[in-house]
């Protein structure tokens, strides 16, 4: 059975204000690691032979950045 992730990518950028902003929320900033908290996410779902591609739910302002931090993550 192959699984198809949903992962939740919200947030107003206000909790670890000033890293953190609307325009850059939390999950898109490295605090943790090297990789982001959203670029460790989708790794966890990364193998095919499991996951189908995972759906992103994200606001629409932040769409530029999760198409980049995919691209940093396929690669």
């Amino acid at each position: 059975m192959i699984i198809t992730p949903v992962i939740l990518s919200g947030g107003g950028g206000i909790r670890l204000w000033p890293s953190s902003t609307p325009a850059t929320p939390k999950q898109f900033l490295a605090l943790t690691d090297t990789r982001t908290m959203f670029q460790l996410t989708v790794l966890r779902v990364k193998d095919r032979r499991q996951f189908a591609a995972p759906l992103i739910a994200a606001n629409a302002a932040h769409a530029n950045i999760v198409r980049d931090q995919l691209a940093d993550w396929s690669n």
